[in-house]
């Protein structure tokens, strides 16, 4: 799933446009766990992100996951 800065110190899941630079992280939550711990996302993405909310990011990735996988027919990634 592609993870970019939200604009506002944040982090978006699987934002339709996004200004700036975006990176991937597999759709299972250990990867995002890992990313985490690591605190691999501001240098990843290249931006600080004072706001960033690890709950809330966990919330919106197991959501954006299971929308996916629910409209995909269980595919994870978007479709062009």
């Amino acid at each position: 799933m592609r993870l970019a800065p939200d604009g506002a110190g944040g982090v978006a899941v699987n934002p339709k446009r996004a200004i700036g630079r975006g990176t991937y992280v597999c759709p299972s939550p250990s990867c995002l766990e890992n990313a985490l711990r690591r605190n691999v996302l501001p240098r990843a993405l290249r931006a600080e992100l004072p706001r960033l909310d690890p709950a809330v990011l966990r919330e919106r990735f197991t959501a954006e996951r299971d929308r996916l996988r629910a409209t995909d027919g269980g595919h994870t990634r978007p479709r062009s």
